[in-house]
């Protein structure tokens, strides 16, 4: 599986990173193998790690940072995708901002590589139409992280 538990450049807030954790980390199968797109510091993935030690998270982001909680890869638009196809994980978890892709033509390239890798949106934009789009593209679950500055995290979808 790939795994978006990004912190979008910034550091998270541990008690919203452990909010997130808590809700990502149900939504992995057993042994599932996770890509963390725009993985930022790895607090989130480390997180999830933390509550699933048996799946496996690789990071990527375009930004290095001197220390990481993960391993994180360099990434751009084009080499993002080479890491799906050669990786295929179970899930991807992914926002729908990453510079310089569109987060929904992400999830539609995904799918279109691998239909059976799920795809898990956690972002703080909350517009209703990009939701939808996103679910329409492929995204089964997205985690509004917006929501967990208030102590939760709502899915976006019923």
């Amino acid at each position: 599986a790939t795994m978006y538990c990004g912190s979008g450049g910034r550091r998270v807030a541990g008690r919203r990173v452990r909010v997130l954790a808590g809700h990502v980390a149900p939504l992995l199968d057993p042994s599932a193998s996770v890509l963390d797109v725009g993985a930022g510091d790895g607090a989130l993935a480390r997180a999830v790690l933390d509550l699933r030690p048996d799946v496996t998270i690789r990071g990527v982001d375009v930004l290095a940072r001197p220390t990481t909680e993960i391993d994180v890869t360099l990434f751009d638009g084009r080499t993002l995708l080479d890491h799906v196809q050669r990786l295929r994980p179970d899930v991807v978890v992914q926002d729908l901002s990453l510079p310089p892709l569109n987060g929904i033509n992400v999830i539609r390239t995904v799918r279109e590589i691998d239909p059976k890798i799920r795809v898990v949106v956690v972002t703080m934009w909350e517009d209703p139409e990009l939701a939808a789009e996103a679910f329409r593209s492929g995204d089964r679950q997205r985690k509004d992280r917006s929501d967990s500055r208030r102590g939760g995290c709502r899915p976006g979808f019923p």
